[in-house]
């Protein structure tokens, strides 16, 4: 483990300035700083207090990254989580990233000071080769969403073929016009919800209509444009899969406002079976994402990571149709 003094030397300071640095000494350039700070990072130093801490104890602390609190999905998948560190004794705190890179790094880099035992990522900002570094030296886990070509473990559902049951869903009806609501945000379940549609149509020897295929940003307004576009095109489609539930239920209420009869002349499939899918009128059919279940999971396999050292392992969950009026 490098020490005080090698991060001094590294970057050609006294072991004073590099103390400074570290307690946050607002007399420090700037420049001299950064230097510091990038010492720290490539030689992993650990300041001689915590390292001690580190050897001896644990904080008992786990860090949730979340981009933001909006969305619905999130609210049982942290029950879970917070009920399984409960168990052993740990807390979780919750930090809003807003997809904004350099907001998450300083995160990880609390993890480094030990600030932390370990960090569950349910969104990120950062690149793979970052990230993998990270996880070289500190537990990390991701879940429900990932950076590909990363080494963190990933505990979720089966995106592809998820969005592949749900098309399904509708070919077996005998539907051949079938939409999708996706986005060409940054998210690995988006790319394999839109995989698993295409793939289930190409199956099935249903063309692909570059027209039944709408990108929005999983925001109710995104729904609503999308049911406009779907309502100009010279025919509509007999279905719709959208890859969240607040994009489906936003072009529901639009096709609604225009008349189209929902469960009858086209019908919806969403997907995570957030409450508001439930209780909307007509209920909306949804892919059911064991929330809870993820949750708890995670955390689970983190906290034996912390305390025995052992690998993890990426662990996809059982997914399922829930069918409602829509």
């Amino acid at each position: 483990m490098a020490t005080i003094k090698d991060v001094s030397k590294f970057c050609g300071v006294s072991v004073a300035t590099v103390s400074r640095v570290i307690n946050r000494d607002a007399n420090v350039r700037e420049s001299t700083r950064r230097k510091v700070l990038e010492a720290i990072d490539e030689l992993h130093y650990v300041p001689n207090a915590i390292a001690k801490n580190l050897r001896t104890d644990k904080t008992k602390r786990i860090l949730v990254l979340l981009a933001g609190i909006s969305n619905q999905f999130y609210s049982k998948v942290l029950v879970g989580m917070e009920r399984r560190a409960e168990e052993d004794g740990y807390r979780t705190a919750i930090a809003i990233t807003h997809n904004n890179a350099d907001i998450e790094r300083q995160c990880f880099e609390n993890l480094k000071m030990h600030f932390y035992d370990g960090v569950v990522s349910l969104s990120s900002a950062l690149d793979s080769e970052y990230l993998n570094d990270i996880y070289d030296h500190f537990p990390i886990a991701f879940c429900s969403e990932y950076v590909e070509n990363t080494k963190i473990p990933y505990i979720g559902v089966d995106n592809e073929k998820a969005g592949y049951d749900a098309t399904k869903f509708y070919i077996d009806q005998g539907f051949t016009k079938i939409a999708f609501i996706g986005t060409k945000l940054k998210y690995g379940s988006a790319a394999e919800r839109e995989l698993g549609y295409k793939k289930a149509l190409s199956d099935a020897e249903i063309p692909e209509n570059k027209d039944y295929i709408f990108y929005g940003n999983y925001s109710f307004d995104a729904g609503e444009t999308a049911g406009r576009h779907f309502l100009s095109l010279p025919k509509m489609p007999q279905a719709i899969f959208s890859i969240s539930d607040a994009m489906a239920i936003g072009a529901m209420r639009e096709l609604i406002k225009n008349g189209i009869k929902i469960g009858k002349e086209v019908h919806i499939c969403g997907f995570d079976n957030t409450k508001i899918s439930e209780v909307y009128m007509p209920s909306l059919t949804t892919v059911s994402q064991p929330r809870f279940e993820i949750g708890y999971t995670v955390m689970d396999r983190l906290i034996r990571r912390i305390e025995t050292g052992g690998k993890m392992e990426t662990i996809k969950l059982t997914h399922k149709i829930i069918v409602r009026e829509s």
